[in-house]
């Protein structure tokens, strides 16, 4: 619930209900439901919430539990908060903060205080008085969460009274102890939920810089909107943290072993859905739904094993902070020619960062998120058409291209156009934004060429992954890229990788080359680290559902973001030849789930 992770939550309260009723542990569970309603609340099921604290209130008032009466009081005030009933919102947690001061609870007195605080807000004086005897409160314990909801308060507060350089300030107290949170999750999932619902704390900040038209209030913006960006990820490329820490100690070492069996019974499970998986390019179509269902549990389980497993490595526990990135930063790893072209919603404006050696420019697109949204979901239903056979291809092939082309054109007038000028003649390296991780830069069509006919592109999910990935190649130079590593799993339905591989092998005629019943995991798995380039044609498929398990296919498996992450990886340069293969699902922060991100977490 901490972390975020509602759903998963939501599912171990009911478990843990059931069995706690079972057992008659009434206690136990009332707090059982009380953590079910808490999920509810946060996934936004205000109805089935109601009825969980209802419920949680009466078992606890008939055990004659005060506290926890308490505590569920101010849960309610929450609830009501976020339907905007403010006044019953602060007449309950008013009644929570009786009851928790009565008993000299002084934490969660402080929480019951930011709740009436939060109902009070429209009445300033009295909201801001609450969240200062709060902060002297907090200064006697150690309750970062409650400091920085109390600071976020207080820069609210602030706001609405037009005093912006004191919003300014408290904001910022706000972001470092959410740092200092946020680096003491040990499980690489949950530091990524975590960060969900305090995105706005940055977002206020990054506003409030670029409402001011100074260079290093903008400079400022950049560093605040690139430390809520892929921070996870840049968190386990910094410490060079690994997925699947090694074994230490006996806890640990049986870990590894329950690991393994899971993996081995997945390996069964996708060997057991190989035509299927070939004919219909998706591993859980075809398939009979008890093994779809074993699948799947198994898919879980293994999840479950490597959170176990980081949350007993050290490592985990003190993460080095990685914080932001400072454009002067950013230059300092940037080639004369080359553009940064970095993406910002604020609100339902579209804010374009252009950083280059001379200059950092701040452009409105003039085209809105909800319009940019609707562009992107035309061009996603223009490319699936491909789906639907070679007849209607040859049928339709001149109204998809053309259909195809207005959209890459009206995409190229909204998220190009504005930086054209500032960008002519450079390499462009773009760090998108929310969905825009979802558009083809490379094919923007300016009603003549693509983009990429005028320019050389990159994309990073971040300024900071840039840096890291360049360090990284720095480190490794200097580099031939003689050496290459190739594979190559042919089929009927796609005999056209054996060409594929074949051109390549005339490139690198030195390279290790595995094809047909030679490219195997066990093969990948000890060449890896012997190549300048690793290049893999394969089927693959993108799991929408569970992105961690999006896949690609070799002779005797499929191979998923945990197998590609314990891969040791020297290549500088990793091409996938497959569909969906730069397929990624954006989670909050910009966190990229998909086989891009296991290739980089591989080194």
């Amino acid at each position: 619930l901490q972390s975020s992770v509602l759903d998963e939550a939501a599912k171990l309260a009911s478990q843990a209900r059931e069995l706690f009723l079972s057992l008659d542990m009434r206690y136990e569970a009332a707090r059982s439901i009380t953590f079910l309603g808490l999920a509810q609340m946060r996934l936004l099921k205000f109805d089935e919430a109601r009825q969980a604290f209802a419920a949680a209130r009466e078992e606890f008032a008939a055990e004659g539990n005060q506290v926890h009466s308490g505590l569920v009081s101010l849960y309610q005030a929450e609830l009501f908060l976020l339907c905007g009933q403010t006044v019953e919102a602060a007449k309950l947690a008013t009644e929570a903060e009786t009851i928790f001061a009565s008993q000299q609870l002084k934490a969660k007195t402080c929480s019951a205080q930011i709740v009436r605080a939060r109902a009070l807000l429209s009445d300033g004086e009295s909201a801001r008085e609450l969240c200062e005897a709060i902060l002297q409160t907090c200064s006697e314990l150690e309750t970062p969460w409650l400091r920085y909801q109390a600071h976020e308060l207080l820069g609210d507060n602030s706001l609405v009274a037009g005093d912006v350089r004191q919003a300014y300030e408290q904001y910022t107290q706000a972001v470092s102890f959410i740092e200092q949170i946020r680096c003491q999750i040990r499980v690489d999932e949950f530091r990524s939920a975590f960060f969900k619902d305090k995105l706005r704390v940055y977002e206020k900040l990054i506003r409030l810089c670029l409402n001011e038209e100074d260079p290093q209030r903008q400079a400022e913006a950049f560093y605040y909107l690139e430390s809520s960006k892929a921070r996870t990820l840049v968190d386990l490329l910094i410490n060079e943290l690994e997925m699947m820490p090694s074994p230490d100690g006996q806890e640990s070492s049986e870990l590894h072993r329950r690991w393994q069996s899971l993996r081995e019974q997945l390996h069964w499970y996708y060997s057991k859905v190989g035509n299927a998986e070939t004919q219909t390019k998706s591993r859980l179509a075809g398939t009979d739904i008890r093994l779809q269902a074993d699948l799947l549990q198994c898919e879980r389980a293994l999840a479950e094993v490597t959170r176990q497993l980081q949350t007993s490595d050290t490592d985990f526990l003190w993460l080095r902070q990685s914080g932001g990135m400072t454009v002067r930063e950013l230059r300092a790893i940037l080639a004369a020619d080359e553009t940064v072209i970095e993406y910002y919603f604020d609100g339902d404006e579209v804010k374009i960062f252009v950083i280059d050696h001379q200059a950092m420019n701040v452009v409105g697109s003039g085209c809105g998120v909800g319009e940019i949204s609707e562009l992107i979901q035309t061009l996603r239903f223009q490319f699936d058409k491909f789906q639907y056979g070679a007849d209607y291809l040859k049928t339709h092939s001149d109204r998809l291209l053309q259909s195809a082309k207005d959209c890459l054109h009206q995409l190229w007038r909204a998220l190009f156009a504005p930086v054209a000028e500032l960008a002519r003649g450079k390499k462009l390296i773009f760090i998108p934004f929310g969905l825009l991780h979802n558009v083809p830069f490379q094919a923007l069509f300016d009603g003549e060429k693509y983009l990429i006919e005028s320019h050389e592109i990159t994309q990073s999910p971040s300024a900071r992954i840039l840096k890291l990935c360049s360090d990284r190649w720095r480190q490794r130079l200097p580099r031939k890229y003689e050496q290459a590593v190739i594979f190559g799993s042919a089929d009927e339905i796609a005999p056209q990788i054996s060409e594929e591989i074949e051109a390549i092998r005339k490139e690198f005629p030195n390279g290790e080359c595995f094809t047909g019943n030679a490219a195997t995991a066990q093969a990948l798995t000890a060449s890896a680290s012997s190549g300048d380039i690793l290049h893999i044609a394969s089927h693959a498929v993108f799991r929408q559902d569970n992105p961690m398990f999006s896949a690609f296919k070799l002779a005797d498996t499929w191979l998923n973001f945990y197998d590609i992450c314990r891969l040791k990886l020297s290549a500088s340069l990793v091409t996938l030849s497959g569909c969906s293969t730069g397929t990624s699902r954006v989670y909050a922060g910009d966190e990229l789930m998909g086989l891009a991100r296991g290739f980089l977490s591989a080194g």
